[in-house]
């Protein structure tokens, strides 16, 4: 059910401008606009990315502390692995069991266990039953998901933010609260020093400050992260200038070097009657499903849509069509993946938003670009962080993406971030 959620007040629907290099499309960009960010949105896949892709960080990049084996046991703390005699058996050694964020095996289609998972044994890709471990994703797997043993979402904000936590009297969440800038004390120390945010609720609303007695955190996402500090003065100098925003801190690498994995348009197959779970579109039929899930957490609606997936390496196939050659080695390692191939059993058309012909049983392979060798940026078209909402998603915060190589694409986005504070 979790497409339900797209295009409605707890997405912030973002956009893309026209790109080039896709046949002049707006792109769809999903994000949570609710406590819990994407992971209350998304599709539940609790997947962790290849460890050489975090390894890639520490040795290429310089990023010391963030190899997979640095991060590993922080992964582990924050999860709560639930096993289950009926699910795969894995090596509990590498889940968590004592975190907040809860996970495990939910729903698994016929389709996915007689059919995708097998054929991809079939092609020659290795069953694999937990990709979240040092020895990589490469192969076919059922994911693992963010589902709790009594068929609900545990997002960030069910794991972080229990009833508990919000009653403790040293937190305050506010909703509907936009962060318009970081405050800054440019005076008491050479550098200057975070000491709070400026907040409002809409444009002609008052402003509001909260301030810090040791540090202000900022988390607004890959997207409103780099735009909350330039609109408080902290980017690319000659940018802010053009904006009339005064520069508190130069910094040009402010909303450069974005990357982004490219989810390509499904495909989409005849499956036997009965196998998928393109029922569920028919209220009259998914009723008793519903029903169960209510009394018992168990049954199809558990299902996150994207139950397993393979993961592959294209330049280990030969395709004798191409006119140019076996496709280049761009992975991080040679057992690191470049495409994920998801398998959902039913029809997931334009993100979920347009239904299959009734009767149908629809499949549906979702490819996945996972290592683009392009970059992009974030960019300001205004300093204002209302005008994205009330320009009717004539988007002002523009996402320069180049998602292919040498083609040049642009993400505009709401110019809002709504943080707890």
């Amino acid at each position: 059910m979790f497409p339900k959620l797209f295009h409605t007040e707890h997405d912030w629907d973002y956009y893309t401008v026209e790109q080039p290099g896709l046949a002049a499309r707006r792109l769809y960009w999903p994000r949570g606009r609710l406590i819990g960010g994407s992971t209350s949105l998304n599709a539940m896949m609790y997947h962790h990315c290849s460890p050489s892709d975090f390894d890639e960080w520490a040795s290429v990049h310089g990023c010391e502390g963030w190899s997979f084996n640095d991060l590993a046991p922080y992964l582990r703390r924050m999860e709560m692995f639930t096993p289950d005699s009926a699910r795969p058996a894995i090596d509990t050694e590498h889940r968590g069991s004592s975190g907040c964020w809860q996970t495990g095996y939910s729903w698994l289609s016929e389709i996915i266990e007689d059919g995708f998972i097998p054929a991809c044994q079939d092609a020659g890709i290795p069953r694999r039953a937990d990709v979240n471990t040092t020895n990589g994703t490469l192969g076919v797997t059922r994911f693992q998901t963010f589902i709790d043993p009594k068929g609900q979402r545990s997002s960030l904000a069910t794991a972080y933010l229990s009833p508990s936590v919000l009653q403790r009297p040293n937190l305050s969440v506010a909703c509907h609260a936009h962060v318009t800038r970081v405050l800054f004390d440019c005076l008491s120390a050479k550098e200057p020093i975070a000491i709070g945010v400026e907040l409002q609720t809409n444009r002609e609303g008052p402003r509001f400050q909260v301030h810090a007695r040791r540090e202000v955190i900022l988390c607004g996402g890959t997207v409103n992260t780099p735009q909350i500090l330039m609109l408080s003065g902290i980017g690319p100098a000659e940018e802010l200038k053009a904006h009339g925003i005064p520069v508190i801190q130069k910094n040009d690498a402010v909303g450069k070097n974005m990357k982004d994995h490219l989810c390509t348009t499904a495909i989409l197959c005849k499956a036997k009657s009965g196998k998928t779970l393109d029922y569920l579109s028919n209220n009259i039929r998914a009723l008793p499903y519903l029903v169960q899930w209510m009394l018992f957490g168990r049954g199809p609606l558990t299902s996150n849509i994207g139950e397993a997936a393979a993961f592959i390496r294209s330049s280990d196939y030969r395709f004798p069509e191409s006119t140019t050659g076996p496709p280049n080695d761009h992975t991080s390692c040679p057992t690191g993946p470049d495409l994920e191939l998801i398998g959902a059993p039913l029809a997931f058309i334009h993100h979920g938003e347009e239904a299959a012909i009734d009767g149908s049983s629809v499949f549906s392979l979702i490819p996945i670009h996972l290592r683009p060798q392009s970059s992009g940026l974030i960019t300001l078209q205004s300093k204002s962080s209302f005008d994205a909402r009330e320009s009717t998603r004539k988007f002002n915060l523009v996402i320069l993406y180049i998602l292919v190589p040498k083609l040049t694409t642009s993400f505009p986005s709401h110019n809002k971030s709504k943080v707890p504070v």
